[in-house]
């Protein structure tokens, strides 16, 4: 075999080399385009998974934040008449809050992201218990009790 490549002529060497750089080449795009086809997947699920799963996890801590608001300003209303529309909208957060929960759920298929899931939950059913001990004392006429708890005992839950 050796002997035979010695006796090629120029033109066969020459052809013989050129497609040897054809299909190295071809085996270079074959590479490049797998490697973007992996990238194309991967942005796909930052964009159609992660990012959302961002966005609900941040409008979550926006109305959670909101809330902690809303009881404060009900702590201090005198009357049932400013408390009204505030715990209509602390009711219409937590309805919202809970949906984006469950879509959040939903997206989740890393086991780490259902744990600390898991564990949002958890902290923040108490938080959301507190929510409805504190509007029973504001109907009580217990304004300086639920002002105080929501000082001491609501606002280190939201944490």
């Amino acid at each position: 075999m050796l002997k035979l490549n010695m006796k090629l002529k120029v033109q066969q060497r020459l052809a013989l080399g050129d497609g040897l750089l054809v299909a190295f080449l071809v085996a270079v795009a074959v590479v490049g385009l797998v490697g973007l086809n992996t990238n194309n997947q991967i942005t796909e699920t930052i964009t159609t998974k992660d990012w959302k799963k961002t966005v609900i996890a941040n409008d979550i801590a926006t109305l959670a934040g909101e809330n902690a608001r809303l009881n404060l300003q009900m702590a201090l209303a005198t009357s049932r008449e400013e408390r009204v529309p505030l715990q209509e909208r602390l009711g219409a957060n937590k309805t919202t809050i809970d949906g984006k929960v469950a879509e959040l759920e939903g997206l989740l298929y890393k086991e780490k992201g259902k744990q600390l899931l898991a564990a949002m939950k958890e902290k923040r059913a108490p938080y959301v218990k507190e929510f409805a001990e504190i509007s029973a004392m504001l109907e009580r006429g217990k304004r300086e009790e639920a002002a105080a708890e929501v000082k001491s005992d609501l606002v280190p839950k939201l944490d």
